[in-house]
């Protein structure tokens, strides 16, 4: 009996079992022409190679700073952890466009994705302080003091602000992207 019940939803106490999940071979798929497709992705690629074009600019001026080119392989390593510790929401955006197509499955995505952000950035900041950065850099990664010094000197806790803005950012682009609008998102990335 119990297994009757736990396999038709229902519960003994009268409560509400799960929704039935739709088959998806019973719905009618949905055509999407190879224009359609390149609409979308064109605006991603576009944004990604935009993206990519910041780092040699970055690497520019870090090499001419008081440090040298010391300066840049020191930002090269403190570029490591925050793209490390970034990648921690790295499926939210995926999550977001699985389980925000409801009101109360947008409220769970938005905290998710608040709380994420904040941990992050949380995150990235702690690790600016010098201790804590001596331990990371010096010690853990075990660089040598020319190259931890403006390895710890704030690149990560400037990413902080960076990585809670994209988490921030994700919102908008989770509409966008749901509504095939990857053209606004893009565009408000690369702005951004």
């Amino acid at each position: 009996m119990a297994y009757n019940i736990l396999m038709s939803g229902e519960s003994p106490r009268g409560a509400k079992g799960p929704k039935p999940v739709p088959d998806p071979i019973k719905k009618k798929p949905v055509a999407y022409s190879q224009g359609e497709l390149a609409r979308f992705f064109v605006p991603l690629a576009l944004q990604a190679a935009s993206q990519s074009l910041t780092y040699p600019l970055v690497a520019m001026v870090a090499s001419r700073g008081d440090a040298g080119p010391l300066g840049l392989a020191g930002l090269a390593q403190s570029n490591l952890v925050m793209f490390f510790l970034a990648m921690l929401g790295a499926g939210i955006p995926a999550a977001g466009m699985v389980f925000g197509r409801n009101r109360e499955g947008w409220g769970s995505f938005a905290r998710m994705n608040l709380l994420m952000g904040l941990g992050v950035a949380s995150l990235q900041g702690v690790l600016c302080l010098s201790p804590l950065a001596h331990v990371l850099f010096g010690q853990l990664i075990g660089l040598p003091p020319s190259i931890e010094a403006p390895a710890s000197q704030d690149p990560i806790g400037h990413s902080a602000g960076f990585s809670f803005s994209s988490f921030f950012a994700t919102l908008t682009r989770r509409h966008c992207w749901v509504a095939r609008a990857s053209g606004k998102a893009s565009m408000a990335t690369m702005a951004g």
